[in-house]
């Protein structure tokens, strides 16, 4: 039986677009979509910004939805190729490659309907803790329905957004934390 339960959903590309202008994603920035599955984000996101993100990378930890987007890159546009990785991995037991990615991150994106569908207030104590020891001074994180703890871990909350997205029906809120 496998160690997490599924409940997969994915933004739409108005939904990404709308938070990384929010963010205000800069030349240099390295973007990371956590929970990649099926990748589209990773690719949408090293196409929307291609003059500004210096990579574009996501991790994902069930391995069917790992493989099934590896499967979809080769379908990629080679810009978006050239820019991208996804990862096989665990936020909250990184290994070598995903905490590398992790400390290097300066713009994070998680839609949370895994972790926070069973979560009192949608709250994501065990994920904000993770990201706080992870990711570095200034990187700003988008949590999308889900509620980080983020005095107690690293965080500063930045604000919210309203979110149209078909998963959520009808909307979803963002919420923009900036690492401490």
């Amino acid at each position: 039986m496998p160690q997490y339960q599924l409940v997969y959903g994915e933004l739409g590309l108005d939904a990404l677009a709308m938070i990384l202008d929010a963010v205000q994603v800069q030349k240099g920035d390295r973007f990371l979509d956590i929970g990649h599955g099926d990748g589209v984000l990773v690719a949408a996101a090293a196409l929307l910004y291609p003059d500004h993100l210096e990579a574009s990378e996501g991790v994902e930890l069930v391995p069917e939805l790992h493989a099934r987007s590896l499967e979809f890159q080769s379908k990629w546009p080679c810009d978006a190729q050239a820019k991208a990785e996804l990862l096989l991995g665990d936020v909250y037991a990184p290994d070598d490659a995903t905490r590398k990615c992790l400390s290097e991150t300066t713009v994070a994106v998680c839609f949370a309907t895994t972790w926070s569908g069973s979560a009192p207030g949608k709250r994501l104590p065990r994920l904000s803790e993770a990201l706080g020891r992870t990711l570095p001074a200034g990187a700003r994180l988008v949590v999308v329905d889900g509620v980080l703890d983020p005095a107690k871990d690293g965080f500063d909350f930045a604000g919210e957004l309203k979110l149209f997205c078909p998963d959520t029906s009808p909307n979803s809120t963002a919420r923009l934390y900036t690492k401490l």
